[in-house]
C-alpha cells in the first residue's frame, strides 16, 4: 500500500469486506514495520500462503465462502504454516475471550477496535516491540492536528481520522462508511469549491476556505504516496479555522 518504506514483517489480511480490510492494511503499513497483502476470500488466502512466507495473518471470522475458523484449520494442517501467528477478528459483541470453540488462532480481537491496537498486537506477536516506537506512525501524524483531519479517498470516503474529527462528528473508527460531506457540511453535499476534487483532478496540493458546520475553515488537501487495496490514491485532508 505505501509506495516507499522498508518494512520488517509481511502480514496477510483476509476479509471479504473491502473497508475494514483496507483500514487494517493502512494502519499496519503506516507504522513502517509491516508490508501487507490483502485477500478478499479464503481461497485467495490459501493461494497466497502457498506462494509466499508470512510473519503473521489477520483473518476475519465471518466470510461467505469459508469461515475464519475453517480457514485457520486448513492453515494449521499445512506444515509450513503450522506455527504462523494468526489474529482472528470477531464480530461486534463477541467479547475478547471467546469460548474454546474457536481453535487455532494465536489471538482474537473483537470489532470495533482501533486499527492502531491491531498494530500493537502484531508487534507483540512478531516480537517487534523494541522498534514499535522508532517509526512515526500515521496514528501519530493524525493525532498531531488539533482540528478535524482525515485520510480519505477520491470519493470522499473517510478511511481514518483523528480524534478531533470523530468527536466533532460523533462518529467512530468502527463505522466503516463515513463520508466527509455528510458530516462537515450543512446540506450534506460536496461544496462547489472543494479542495479534494481539485487535488484529485490535478494531483497537486489544493487549498481553499470552505463553509463547514464549524464555520469557515481553511481546508488543505495533500495527495499521498499511499494507495488502497484497489490501488486508489489516498489524500490527507487538514482543516483549521480561517483567519
Amino acid at each position: 500500500m505505501f509506495d516507499s518504506h522498508v518494512p520488517t514483517h509481511r502480514v496477510l489480511i483476509v476479509d471479504d469486506e473491502y473497508v475494514p480490510r483496507s483500514t487494517e492494511s493502512f494502519a499496519l503499513e503506516g507504522t513502517g514495520r509491516y508490508y501487507t497483502i490483502e485477500a478478499g476470500n479464503a481461497a485467495d488466502a490459501l493461494t497466497l500462503l502457498s506462494e509466499e512466507d508470512y510473519d503473521c495473518a489477520v483473518i476475519d471470522l465471518s466470510m461467505p465462502d469459508m469461515s475464519g475458523i475453517e480457514l485457520i484449520t486448513m492453515i494449521r494442517t499445512n506444515g509450513g504454516n503450522r506455527n504462523l501467528p494468526i489474529v482472528l477478528v470477531l464480530p461486534e459483541d463477541s467479547g475478547d475471550d471467546p469460548p474454546l470453540a474457536f481453535p487455532g488462532p494465536t489471538h482474537v480481537i473483537s470489532k470495533p477496535f482501533q486499527p492502531w491496537d491491531l498494530a500493537r498486537l502484531l508487534d507483540k506477536l512478531t516480537g517487534d516491540i523494541e522498534s514499535s516506537g522508532h517509526v512515526l506512525s500515521v496514528e501519530a501524524v493524525l493525532r498531531g492536528f488539533p482540528f478535524p483531519t482525515m485520510i480519505l479517498d477520491a470519493h470522499h470516503h473517510v478511511l481514518l481520522a483523528n480524534g478531533a474529527f470523530y468527536d466533532a462528528t460523533e462518529t467512530g473508527v468502527g463505522e466503516c462508511y463515513i463520508y466527509c460531506m455528510e458530516h462537515l457540511h450543512d446540506d450534506e453535499k460536496v461544496p462547489a469549491i472543494c479542495p479534494l476534487e481539485r487535488c484529485v483532478a490535478s494531483g497537486e496540493i489544493a487549498e481553499d476556505v470552505v463553509d463547514t458546520v464549524f464555520g469557515k475553515m481553511r481546508t488543505s488537501v495533500y495527495p499521498l504516496a499511499i494507495r488502497t487495496g484497489n490501488d486508489e490514491r489516498l489524500y490527507l485532508h487538514v482543516t483549521q479555522p480561517a483567519c
